[in-house]
């Protein structure tokens, strides 16, 4: 049976492409066809986008604001299909199975240290970026780490004085073009020598020609771009257990802007017949960013899947017969049963505890109360705290919490 060649051979090409662009699996919802910004080791000239905040859990940027990225953290690789979840408690302020079982294992911190490590929520940094040499006319999705380009980029902004005009960089109409320089750099992974692109210079200068408020329209929604799973999901990511696959997914970004800037002035599209479809499961593209070549946080720590274990189920309410009294508590909270829904003692009827004193000599370095305020600033909580302070925060908030 002859076999038509030229179109197999396409197809092994649109496979290996497909599988050189699929170097992550953490989900993004973008546009279609959105092009993302992935440096190689050279110097660049970017125009960073700012993006109209439009949720309220942002920590960093009123809703309503300009923001010029997102700091988003992720429970990497978790669970047998190693999947990367978005963490609904430091993102959003909303319960966490992976937040809950790392809390459990600290129990036993010097048997699960590296489970620990390896569960505990990551950043990553996503940003709308225009390549002036390579894309001019295109506002590229860039999502890195904070130890490839963030943090020095962090640096150099708070060198410049408070009254400087390149603070305005991300400005649509005030901004400044960053000369950015990218390097090779090597690690050392379980003995073998790996590379991965890193930034090693940044300069902030005068951009050519400013941009008209309108190209905001243009830049993705950073915070409505991310996928989102659910409690239940995640706890079967987590442990293994069937749940309905479905997501949270946040509106789409519209493929075709409102209004358009001076640098991207075009030719008008015209309008496609609308063609009803039956509903199928949405594409999602995945992060070609996040990849294996990211050096590890601590070089040396074992990463180890969380293994299976004990599911917390909730539980299922009892029709009462209306032949029955209904039993009278003397706790209505937990039912008498001495604790609450999480499995934990009740607070409402449980003996009180000694009162935990805070040591004096132990306060949080970042100025926060030591054990009360644990996790509630992820910038200085997850990011900045030195491993032994934030376990000994973790212990006595737990004690605290009784």
């Amino acid at each position: 049976m002859a076999r038509d060649r030229s179109r197999m051979r396409e197809r092994v090409k649109n496979k290996a492409k497909r599988s050189q662009e699929k170097s992550g699996n953490f989900n993004f919802n973008l546009p279609d066809k959105k092009k993302w910004f992935k440096p190689k080791a050279q110097t660049y000239n970017l125009d960073l986008i700012p993006y109209e905040v439009s949720v309220d859990y942002n920590k960093d940027c009123p809703k309503g604001e300009l923001n010029d990225g997102l700091t988003v953290f992720i429970h990497r690789q978790i669970g047998d299909d190693k999947k990367d979840v978005i963490c609904p408690k430091l993102n959003k302020g909303e319960d966490c199975p992976v937040c809950e079982y790392v809390s459990e294992l600290k129990k036993d911190y010097d048997t699960n240290k590296n489970l620990i490590y390896s569960l505990k929520a990551k950043e990553i940094s996503l940003f709308n970026v225009i390549d002036l040499k390579e894309d001019p006319d295109e506002i590229l999705f860039f999502s890195t780490s904070p130890f490839k380009f963030t943090e020095l980029l962090v640096e150099e902004i708070l060198e410049l004085p408070d009254d400087c005009e390149e603070l305005d960089y991300f400005l649509p109409e005030s901004g400044s073009t960053l000369k950015v320089r990218f390097k090779t750099s090597v690690f050392n992974d379980k003995g073998k020598e790996r590379e991965f692109i890193q930034v090693s210079k940044i300069d902030f200068a005068k951009r050519r020609e400013q941009y008209e408020d309108a190209i905001v329209d243009d830049a993705v929604d950073l915070d409505k771009c991310l996928k989102y799973y659910t409690y239940e999901q995640i706890e079967s990511i987590l442990f293994g257990t069937d749940v309905e696959e479905e997501t949270i997914e946040q509106p789409p970004e519209e493929d075709v802007p409102k209004r358009r800037s001076k640098k991207f002035r075009e030719e008008e599209v015209e309008e496609k017949p609308v063609v009803k479809k039956r509903a199928v499961k949405k594409k999602v593209e995945e992060d070609p960013e996040e990849d294996d070549d990211e050096p590890p946080f601590a070089v040396g720590d074992k990463e180890e899947p969380a293994p299976k274990a004990r599911v917390r189920k909730r539980k299922a309410k009892v029709e009462e017969e209306p032949e029955e009294e209904k039993p009278v508590y003397d706790c209505i909270a937990c039912s008498d049963t001495g604790l609450n829904s999480k499995g934990r003692p009740c607070r409402n009827c449980a003996p009180k505890k000694k009162e935990v004193k805070v040591d004096k000599d132990n306060k949080c370095k970042f100025g926060h109360v030591f054990g009360k305020d644990y996790q509630e600033f992820p910038d200085d909580c997850s990011q900045n705290c030195q491993e032994d302070d934030w376990d000994a925060c973790s212990n006595l908030s737990e004690e605290l919490e009784g």
